[in-house]
């Protein structure tokens, strides 16, 4: 399996988490872990190619630290859970 499906499920993975997060609660270790994922994967794109989602990756880690402290808001949990999910899709039916 490719890098960027790997990455693509960890995404679909961090959206339903996100999603969950408005309906349920969903453990504080389970927020952390996300929160690393996405600043790691943020930070190290960032680095290597300064594109806007890899920024948007770095904000949505942030964020993901923001509800394990209960702040959490209903409009950027929604924004957070499309921007993953459309990259997932988008990195899951990549071509080639």
């Amino acid at each position: 399996m490719s890098l960027p499906k790997i990455l693509g499920i960890m995404d679909a993975i961090c959206a339903l988490f996100f999603l969950f997060t408005h309906y349920f609660a969903v453990p504080d270790k389970a927020l952390y872990i996300i929160a690393a994922y996405l600043f790691t994967k943020g930070l190290l794109f960032t680095v290597m190619s300064k594109d806007i989602a890899s920024i948007i990756d770095l904000c949505a880690g942030l964020y993901a630290l923001m509800i394990t402290m209960g702040i959490s808001i209903p409009v950027i949990t929604t924004v957070v859970v499309v921007f993953l999910a459309q990259k997932a899709a988008l990195s899951l039916v990549r071509l080639g």
